[in-house]
């Protein structure tokens, strides 16, 4: 059973920090993830949907979407949820997860 993850967009400079890394893999909530994956998710938050990017690395189970100034992850794993805590950036948003079913 998957579940809507919102994620708040305070984090840009974390992420910016992570994604221009020199290391080929960056280590985020202890799980490993290309760099692709992390530059995916700050052009996601930037506004550009970049769908192929999320599932080639993350898989199928997750799908990117911009909702009000939001990044929202559709997560059908539930082993991503606390990764997908860094995985904000832009605007002035909430501070917390917030997790709404689908």
């Amino acid at each position: 059973m998957g579940k809507v993850v919102r994620i708040s967009t305070e984090a840009e400079s974390e992420i910016l920090e992570i994604a221009t890394s020199r290391a080929t893999f960056d280590r985020v909530a202890g799980l490993r993830f290309p760099r692709s994956v992390l530059r995916g998710v700050r052009d996601v938050a930037a506004g550009r949907v970049l769908h192929r990017i999320v599932r080639e690395h993350l898989g199928e189970s997750i799908r990117a979407m911009v909702v009000e100034g939001c990044v929202v992850l559709y997560v059908a794993n539930k082993e991503y949820v606390d990764v997908l805590r860094v995985f904000a950036a832009g605007r002035d948003w909430h501070n917390e997860l917030k997790e709404e079913e689908p």
